[in-house]
């Protein structure tokens, strides 16, 4: 016997049943299997165009640093690295110093809390050193420190600033929170600013920019030390697709900074030198 073909109410009524709603998991956490997020950890990405492997910033961080414990360091993910100290004092250490620099390249880093994924870490922002001058005796107080970090990402601390003091220091010191624009997730505007250290003539430097641009699609692209004059310039900005430019010839064989910009993006230039440009910035698209 052949069994009975269902009619079309039934075929209406299990249509009417389904569901498209995605599946909820709860997971479990577990300290005793997977990937251990230790104390001991720090996750870097490096700002820059240049590639390192894990024995060349084990070597040249560890001397940086001057560590005295050993430092191990692996690959991580996205092309992050991951730092693990032998002393979690060190640790500290080097981010209490921050910010740091390998081959003039800003090394980001960060803790990696055990209950976060890597895509929820934000390397947008780092620890920077500010030194305010010309501030009289009466400001030189906390409350004012907390005003002044909140011009950046926030104040992570104060160096000179222990109450009443007898000794005259010649500026106020403070660390705060410094963001990056281009490195958040998310972004509508992404700025990708570049240190190309041996300059832009390099056809290494070259496909290393092109590879970038192509991985962040940024809005707005500084170079500094280009040592190229603005005509090879201009060639590498038209293959690159942007429609705006900005220049800062070098001096002999050192310096030179270039500003390219996308058409969504409005740049008017306020000011420039061998050493920055100013201006301002607004996105249209």
């Amino acid at each position: 016997m052949h069994p009975a073909e269902p009619s079309l109410s039934d075929i209406i009524s299990k249509t009417e049943s389904l569901s498209s709603a995605e599946p909820m998991l709860e997971l479990i956490s577990s300290d005793d299997s997977g990937f251990h997020v230790t104390d001991n950890k720090l996750v870097a990405w490096i700002i820059g165009t240049r590639k390192y492997s894990p024995w060349v910033l084990k070597s040249t961080m560890s001397k940086i640093w001057k560590l005295i414990s050993d430092v191990q360091v692996q690959r991580g993910p996205e092309g992050s690295f991951i730092f693990i100290f032998e002393d979690v004092k060190e640790r500290d250490e080097v981010l209490e110093e921050e910010p740091w620099l390998l081959d003039n390249n800003l090394l980001i880093l960060k803790k990696w809390p055990p209950d976060k994924s890597f895509q929820a870490l934000d390397f947008s922002t780092t620890g920077f050193w500010l030194q305010v001058h010309s501030l009289p005796p009466s400001n030189w107080n906390q409350q004012n420190a907390q005003k002044i970090g909140q011009l950046f990402g926030g104040l992570i601390c104060v160096d000179n600033v222990q109450g009443p003091s007898q000794e005259w220091h010649p500026f106020l010191r403070l660390k705060v929170r410094g963001i990056l624009p281009g490195i958040a997730m998310g972004s509508s505007m992404v700025i990708l600013p570049l240190h190309l250290g041996l300059g832009l003539g390099q056809p290494q430097a070259v496909r290393a920019l092109r590879e970038l641009i192509v991985k962040h699609s940024p809005s707005i692209v500084f170079l500094m030390e280009t040592k190229k004059k603005r005509k090879y310039l201009e060639s590498v900005r038209r293959k690159l697709g942007f429609t705006n430019e900005f220049y800062v010839d070098p001096c002999g064989l050192s310096w030179g900074l270039a500003l390219w910009w996308t058409e969504e993006t409005q740049i008017s230039v306020l000011n420039a030198c061998p050493n920055f440009v100013d201006c301002d910035t607004v996105l249209t698209g």
